[in-house]
């Protein structure tokens, strides 16, 4: 289950977190986005606690750190975007 559920979330236009994401996309600010929802956007928070524990533990996670900076710091997806396409490859090509 915990692959199909990973897979399902982010692919299935009925998932809360891919509704969120796409609306993020659109343009909707993380508030309305979240208020849009019908129930509890996982992910969103989910991000939040990844990028601490991703500081503490001093592990380079750009995905999540480029969540974290929409979710939680207003960040504009387009540059989080263009940000992780810019940065050279790391341990997870190698």
């Amino acid at each position: 289950s915990g692959l199909g559920d990973l897979l399902l979330t982010c692919s299935s236009t009925q998932s809360r977190n891919y509704a969120f994401g796409h609306a993020i996309g659109e343009g909707l600010n993380v508030a309305d986005a979240l208020a849009r929802s019908k129930g509890v956007v996982e992910g969103a928070f989910t991000a939040t606690i990844a990028h601490t524990l991703a500081a503490r533990y001093v592990i380079d996670m750009p995905i999540v750190d480029a969540v974290h900076a929409i979710v939680d710091e207003g960040g504009s997806p387009d540059q989080e975007i263009a940000r992780l396409l810019a940065r050279p490859a790391g341990k997870e090509i190698r």
